[in-house]
């Protein structure tokens, strides 16, 4: 039997969505593929294309994607310096905590009021926003 190479998958831990390995931020939701979110085999192998792309074999062979210490962009493995700001690679880049804080900021300021990416479930609501929090707490909290 002869070995093939088949493109793996990764979970987004927004949405839950299953995305292509080669995809760095959600195809569903949009939200950047975290370090914390490990690469699957998909579910049927059998049926899993196999990969001759010889840019996406480079690609696969390139190592572990990283994140840089200075921007915290997503840059691929075979990089040496951020794709981004340039700033060469650095040993570590800034704890996930340290990230997601600096993204919840990002979200407050852009869209004052919004606990929430819109479009996410939230309490089996659609689109709630913190307006409808707050006209709902009281009804709850009677209860």
């Amino acid at each position: 039997m002869t070995k093939r190479k088949i493109e793996m998958t990764w979970r987004c831990s927004a949405c839950d969505t299953v995305n292509k390995g080669r995809h760095k931020v959600c195809q569903s939701c949009g939200d950047p593929k975290g370090a914390d979110e490990r690469f699957e085999m998909p579910q049927d192998t059998a049926q899993a294309a196999t990969v001759t792309d010889a840019a996406l074999l480079k690609l696969a062979h390139a190592g572990a994607d990283w994140r840089c210490g200075r921007c915290d962009a997503h840059n691929s493995g075979a990089r040496t310096s951020c794709s981004q700001c340039s700033a060469a690679r650095e040993a570590e880049a800034p704890s996930r905590p340290a990230v997601a804080a600096r993204l919840l900021l990002r979200q407050r300021d852009r869209a004052p009021g919004l606990f929430a990416k819109r479009g996410l479930w939230c309490g089996g609501l659609r689109h709630l926003c913190a307006a409808d929090v707050r006209r709902l707490a009281p009804q709850r909290m009677a209860r």
